[in-house]
């Protein structure tokens, strides 16, 4: 009689997208998709919203930008949408955390620019 093949154990990834993390690292606020490496550590990685603070001179915090889209590799990269505490708000292709490929930019007094970003140009 054949025996069956022997049974291969599958290693556990170094990493998994297993969770959304909510993390306050620097003055900014993410909650998101995250890869978690073996040590625990965190990495941002698909879907989520960073919150960008700051203390004023007398220490109180302030929200100046919030970006909501995609993330790779921690970096804001993907999608999305990036809306500044002056009124200002970008929304298109974001390429390590600057405005690429299509998106429009419009400024509070209403002026904008539609069209194309090579590396937040």
């Amino acid at each position: 009689p054949r025996r069956p093949p022997p049974r291969r154990r599958r290693a556990a990834p170094a990493a998994a997208m297993d969770r959304r993390r909510c993390f306050r690292t620097a003055g900014q606020i993410y909650y998101g998709d995250v890869v978690v490496d073996a040590s625990g550590a965190c990495t941002r990685q698909g879907q989520g919203v960073q919150i960008f603070t700051a203390s004023t001179v007398t220490g109180e915090a302030v929200v100046w930008g919030r970006y909501r889209g995609g993330f790779k590799k921690d970096r804001m990269t993907g999608t999305g949408s990036h809306r500044w505490s002056d009124g200002s708000v970008y929304e298109g292709g974001m390429l390590e955390g600057r405005p690429h490929g299509h998106g429009k930019l419009t400024w509070p007094e209403g002026s904008w620019y539609d069209g194309v970003w090579a590396q937040g140009e």
